[in-house]
């Protein structure tokens, strides 16, 4: 797993590019001992192929495992049966993910996002939604965060279904503070998901990925009192460009 995250960690070569290279050279590994040349001929510019060529400390992926180990935090790479098929099809997804809980590939998914500050009117619609997608047989995508995720996520766990959260931030930390409580329930009852090595923090830019994961991982995405420039809109506009089904309430 060591090239894995060797391969996460490059500066500068992203899920697209690092799918090019798996396709080229099968593993992370081959990857790792390739030429500069090799690289270039694998479709790489001659600046990120010197860039991958001279990048061989390994102490960095040491840490980062060792760090998972000591938090509890499990890998699935792409070249694994267990990774999500649902990001296994598209480019823009990562190649390797960190997870908590029970690794588990739904039949049926339902994103719900949202914003954060509720009237109790939209809490009511969120716990009504979550409810009428548990019926259906679908497992609850979320985020997490304070607001409507959170109560996508609680509803899903007090209706006896499973829910799988996606964060912005690495899984030795829980953001925000307050749903510590909700983010031990969501391992005990489902899995947490990031792209996010231990350590990463909240920061702003990690935050529309999270977004695209929840959208791809959605076979329908419900989108419930949102406001126009908001995380949940950018969602819906990822679920859009892959093809899901957008429900706005």
């Amino acid at each position: 797993m060591i090239y894995w995250v060797w391969l996460k960690l490059l500066q500068g070569i992203g899920p697209h590019t690092q799918r090019r290279l798996l396709k080229a050279f099968e593993s992370p590994k081959d990857v790792y001992r390739a030429s500069t040349d090799d690289l270039i001929s694998a479709g790489l510019s001659e600046k990120k192929a010197q860039l991958v060529s001279v990048t061989k400390d390994l102490s960095g992926p040491e840490r980062v495992l060792e760090r998972c180990v000591r938090s509890g935090i499990s890998l699935v790479n792409i070249s694994q049966r267990d990774f999500p098929d649902r990001l296994r099809i598209l480019d823009d997804m990562p190649v390797l993910l960190f997870y908590k809980g029970g690794l588990f590939e739904p039949e049926r998914t339902a994103g719900i996002v949202g914003p954060r500050r509720c009237t109790q009117e939209t809490k009511e619609k969120v716990i009504n939604v979550t409810t009428r997608c548990l019926k259906e047989g679908q497992a609850i995508i979320s985020g997490m965060a304070l607001g409507v995720d959170g109560y996508a996520h609680t509803a899903a766990i007090k209706n006896g279904g499973r829910t799988i959260a996606v964060v912005g931030t690495g899984l030795d930390i829980c953001f925000p503070k307050e749903h510590e409580t909700l983010f031990e329930a969501i391992e005990n009852n489902g899995c947490i998901f990031s792209e996010y090595e231990p350590g990463q923090p909240a920061l702003s830019c990690h935050f529309p990925r999270r977004n695209a994961l929840i959208a791809a991982l959605s076979d329908e995405l419900h989108v419930i009192d949102a406001g126009r420039n908001s995380g949940a809109m950018i969602t819906a506009e990822y679920a859009k460009k892959y093809g899901k089904r957008v429900r706005k309430h």
